[in-house]
């Protein structure tokens, strides 16, 4: 493989700017995996925060909406109730067995997570309880909903620059007043 010629011009400017740029700040950039294992990835996907959800259309275009979403390190899942015939179900169940490709995304001014997974449609009644029992503890009960199906994803990879653990992240999960829920 040919090495890549050095950068000129504008791209050799932003180089030279991004360097300087962490030089002053005193703070070095750090890279955007994530390692499943961080407790600073479960702390930050605890807190009450909304996300968005892109899935894929038929024609490959990014479908995205805001979800409340749950994080399963143990198993390494991620999960979102929603109504059996919304959109994002439709376009994750089109999928079949392989499971379609998604990304949850979630940020907290300058922090910030996405995990990317391969996900599926689940009408099985334990998942969906199990499902709206994680969301409720992350945000609160959600409303009734006899549709209700859950998405899960098996996480593939994760980036995002999330706060350390001895800065204060802000409040956890049940520590607000819950405003309405996402729909789903």
């Amino acid at each position: 493989m040919a090495a890549l010629a050095p950068r000129t011009g504008c791209g050799a400017a932003a180089d030279t700017m991004a360097g300087v740029a962490g030089e002053l700040s005193g703070r070095r950039r750090r890279p955007h995996g994530i390692d499943l294992a961080d407790p600073r990835l479960e702390a930050f996907w605890t807190r009450r925060l909304l996300c968005s959800l892109t899935t894929l259309r038929p024609d490959g275009t990014p479908h995205v909406v805001p979800v409340g979403a749950t994080l399963d390190v143990p198993a390494g899942l991620v999960r979102v109730i929603t109504s059996g015939d919304s959109r994002k179900a439709r376009h994750v169940e089109r999928a079949g067995a392989d499971g379609s490709r998604i990304v949850l995304c979630q940020f907290d001014g300058r922090h910030w997570c996405s995990i990317e997974a391969r996900a599926q449609v689940s009408t099985d009644p334990e998942a969906v309880a199990d499902a709206e029992q994680r969301y409720a503890r992350r945000y609160r009960t959600p409303r009734p909903n006899p549709s209700r199906v859950v998405l899960i994803g098996r996480i593939t990879k994760i980036l995002g620059t999330i706060p350390d653990l001895e800065v204060d992240p802000g409040p956890a999960a049940g520590d607000v007043e819950p405003g309405p829920a996402p729909r789903g």
